[in-house]
């Protein structure tokens, strides 16, 4: 039967009418693929249309629609993305002469003409374009079916003279196929061009670097091998599967994995990032304990539990601490039926936590907070999420309904423990979330923060630091207050969609512990600027508030013109202090000058107007005092003029009488009687002032 991809056509008396073709260039070669009708998917899959075998590109990157003559191409939610002429596209209709970057190939649409690499004869017509390193057959050409075998049978050679070679020289285990592997039949890793790792990449931005290694693996041959950097971004060096794995709903993935480390230093993991579609947001991070490497091969396994909403996972390999080599080998993950992570319902709001605790926050299914974790940074050393905290538990309290959890993060500087204790509870109309972290380790850490990611955007303009946040989500409006102090905010748009929000605060010098709460309440809004919220406490004659919160301000602020305003301001608050405390010792003394009640009334409402502003002023103690003074002026002192006048007689006829001169007091009391008989309290001094005298 006529191979129907080389017979004539009928209406043309010759070959059948030319598909239009993609030329494909990479790493020094060039060939052409016919594109069929419908999908033509490109990537370094063996099963694509378009094959090319290049570690920074997806399995199926893209994919080229031919319909009715008229080519598109489609990204299909790749890694790196998809380029056409310059310009990252996910869909886009091709024109003769386009060019599509996708990883390090270029391929171009129809126009051009396919040309052998430099170091290579050009092929004949009709001879099979090989531009694979695995030698794979691109595509038939009509008349070449007898070199086609040849190829074929000098293929089967090589082949088979490739499996004497590994049972003879190569080292290692045998691999054997593992069709449940969700990561491929097979638990090693591939070469490609110049020794790199097919399907994984290190995580961007780190200078940590990954090759295969030869002759050291667990299984087979070749294994993975992490060069981790001593830098400080690559504190926890990440090393990401570029294919995120599909997880249908109620099923766990059950990761492992055969590590080795020469570097007792480097903690290695398995981590699982849930993410809302293939390509993101991330919705949690999820890491298997961190332990000790060891010099022989140890299997490091665990399952992974999806939160609400995660439809794909990311696997990564982890390896936390300094610089050293890390050898990985035989990944696999499967689908499992695993336990849920824990959960809780408060107030509204429900909260799903890994074992470290790292949290995502809803409202009736709709997102509102996730991955929301706390972190220890050190300036020079790095920074440790708290996903990477050893020994965590979480536990619900049915009663009380308040979720908690325990762990321990290891210190960014030498990897000591950091205790961790984390408190969620329900408050009124609102969410309470308390950290602690203590022990010996802080006193070296320079920051704490928390992160989390917030699938809207962050509103209003923030001069840090701030008192709190505001932000919008699916769920209408939410405003994040920080219990105690001030936090320095930033924030990033993250790949997916959202925005992630890092809060940090500066670790008192030699301080063993500390602790920082937030309170999650619907509607937000309010004043964001702290100087603002120093105005309002001014306003309402809360004092020691605007002090206090000037003094957080001003630890939290590095930029001088700013520090240079806070203290000016902090000045002006101090000199009004001052001032108050002036006015309520003059108006005590010009009390205990006129000896009237009225005047005494008034130096006590001055006092309390005082401790009203300054409650947490350094005069407490001399408040005290002049609390007790006034009370002890107040009860000897005259209630009016008149009065005031009788008693100043009596005065003088009991200094009369203590010095003898009795007679001179009796005309003084005589006095007193006829011209203040109304005074009540006068008249009973001198009725006692009298007998005492004629008892004399």
């Amino acid at each position: 039967m006529p191979d129907p991809r080389t017979a004539t056509n009928p209406t043309t008396g010759g070959n059948p009418p030319a598909m239009p073709k993609i030329i494909v260039q990479f790493g020094g070669e060039e060939w052409a693929v016919d594109l069929r009708e419908g999908v033509n998917v490109a990537g370094r899959s063996p099963q694509a249309a378009i094959p090319i075998r290049d570690a920074s590109m997806s399995r199926e990157h893209c994919e080229i629609v031919l319909e009715a003559g008229i080519a598109t191409v489609v990204d299909r939610g790749s890694m790196n993305g998809t380029l056409v002429n310059g310009t990252k596209m996910d869909r886009k209709v091709l024109a003769p002469g386009d060019k599509i970057q996708i990883g390090k190939a270029a391929l171009f649409f129809e126009e051009k003409q396919a040309r052998s690499a430099p170091a290579k004869a050009a092929p004949a017509a009709g001879t099979p374009v090989v531009g694979m390193d695995d030698f794979s057959v691109w595509r038939r050409v009509s008349g070449g079916g007898l070199r086609i075998v040849i190829v074929l049978a000098l293929l089967a050679l090589v082949g088979a003279g490739a499996v004497v070679a590994f049972n003879k020289f190569g080292q290692g285990a045998t691999v054997k196929a593992d069709p449940s592997n969700l990561l491929g039949t097979t638990g090693w890793f591939d070469p490609g061009p110049e020794n790199a790792v097919v399907g994984w990449s290190v995580k961007r931005g780190l200078a940590s670097r990954i090759q295969i290694a030869e002759g050291a693996a667990k299984q087979g041959k070749t294994c993975l091998q992490l060069e981790k950097s001593g830098a400080n971004q690559d504190l926890v060096a990440e090393v990401a599967c570029q294919e995120s794995l599909v997880v249908p709903s109620g099923s766990s993935l059950e990761i492992s994995a055969w590590v080795r480390s020469e570097s007792s230093g480097i903690l290695p993991a398995l981590k699982v990032s849930w993410m809302a579609s293939r390509t993101g947001p991330v919705l949690l991070e999820d890491l298997s304990e961190p332990a000790p490497g060891a010099s022989d091969w140890t299997q490091m396994k665990r399952s992974f539990a999806p939160p609400p909403g995660a439809t794909h996972g990311q696997l990564s390999l982890v390896a936390v601490g300094r610089a050293g080599r890390v050898l990985f080998d035989d990944i696999r993950a499967t689908h499992g039926s695993g336990s849920g992570l824990t959960g809780a319902s408060m107030s509204g709001y429900s909260i799903v936590a890994t074992e470290a605790g790292v949290l995502n926050v809803a409202q009736e299914t709709r997102r509102i907070m996730n991955n929301v974790q706390v972190y220890l940074a050190s300036d020079k050393e790095g920074t440790i999420p708290q996903a990477a905290a050893t020994a965590g538990r979480v536990q619900v309290d049915a009663a009380t309904k308040k979720l908690t959890a325990t762990g321990k993060i290891p210190s960014p500087v030498d990897l000591r423990p950091v205790e961790l204790e984390f408190e969620a509870s329900g408050g009124k109309d609102s969410l309470l979330l308390g950290y602690r972290l203590r022990g010996d380790s802080v006193k070296q850490v320079d920051r704490l923060g928390l992160t989390m990611l917030i699938p809207g955007d962050l509103k209003g303009d923030y001069s840090n630091p701030v008192s709190r946040l505001w932000f919008r989500t699916g769920s209408g409006d939410f405003g994040l207050e920080i219990s105690d102090g001030l936090m320095r905010v930033s924030s990033e748009y993250a790949a997916g969609g959202g925005q992630r929000v890092h809060l940090n605060v500066t670790i008192p010098k030699g301080a063993s512990e500390m602790a920082f709460g937030f309170h999650l309440k619907s509607g937000g809004g309010g004043s964001l600027d702290p100087m603002a919220e120093v105005d309002k406490a001014v306003t309402e004659e809360r004092m020691s508030d605007a002090l206090e919160l000037l003094g957080d301000l001003l630890a939290a602020t590095r930029e001088d013109q700013k520090r240079q305003q806070i203290q000016a301001r902090i000045a002006a608050l101090r000199e009004a202090e001052s001032t108050d405390w002036q006015a309520v010792q003059a108006q005590r003394f010009v009390a205990e000058l006129v000896g009237l009640k009225p005047y005494f009334e008034t130096a006590n409402q001055k006092l309390g107007q005082y401790e009203k502003r300054w409650p947490r002023g350094k005069r407490a103690d001399a408040c005290k005092a002049e609390r007790e003074r006034l009370a002890s002026g107040l009860a000897a002192a005259a209630e009016d003029r008149e009065t005031l006048r009788a008693h100043r007689l009596i005065d003088r006829a009991e200094e009369h009488a203590k010095e003898g001169r009795k007679q001179l007091a009796r005309e003084l009391c005589d006095a007193v009687r006829r011209h203040y008989a109304q005074s009540g309290s006068a008249t009973v001094r001198v009725a006692e002032l009298l007998k005492k005298l004629g008892s004399e």
